[in-house]
């Protein structure tokens, strides 16, 4: 959609009705959750049905995946079903798409099931919120399920961030866009 509000130029509005970018979703597992987990601190005796995704995100010579999905290590670990055979790579090899041609990484959140494919992309620019990536190193006042450090990033990815990847990891800082 072309914004059209008059505080944008002609050039502005013609410029972004130009960008065409292709979105695929991609489901890349189910879990059955506790209601505290989806709703925080609500529906305690109810659970719920949940899809896991990534965002595959094309065009202007980017491929940029929102997410990795998890291995079948991870995904028997936290009870995932229908993870597709050979995980998200896989699915983008069925698609045409090499890991060498994704062009950019963006990890949300920091849990295993999102982040546990990121050492197959080599050419990706790794982008994770500054915020966060401080939070997960940051010493914790309190214990909290969310917070076991291996259940959201798993020791051979985080070793794979802070030492292969290092050149290729950029942080959001504590902003909600990237422009790819």
């Amino acid at each position: 959609m072309v914004p059209s509000s008059s505080r944008f130029s002609r050039i502005e509005r013609r410029k972004c009705s130009t960008m065409k970018y292709q979105l695929d979703l991609l489901a890349v597992g189910n879990m059955r959750v506790p209601g505290p987990e989806v709703f925080w601190m609500k529906h305690f005796q109810e659970t719920f049905d949940l899809t896991l995704w990534v965002g595959l995100l094309r065009g202007h010579g980017r491929t940029v995946l929102v997410n990795t999905g998890c291995t079948a290590q991870t995904a028997e670990r936290c009870g995932i079903t229908n993870v597709p055979d050979g995980g998200i790579p896989g699915t983008l090899r069925n698609m045409d798409i090499l890991p060498e041609d994704v062009t950019d990484v963006v990890i949300t959140p920091f849990q295993a099931y999102a982040i546990d494919h990121v050492d197959v992309f080599p050419n990706a620019t790794i982008h994770l919120s500054k915020k966060g990536w401080i939070a997960f190193h940051a010493p914790r006042w309190r214990v909290h399920p969310h917070d076991i450090r291996e259940h959201c990033i798993p020791p051979r990815i985080l070793t794979y961030l802070i030492t292969d990847a290092w050149d290729h990891v950029f942080s959001l800082i504590n902003r909600l866009t990237t422009n790819p």
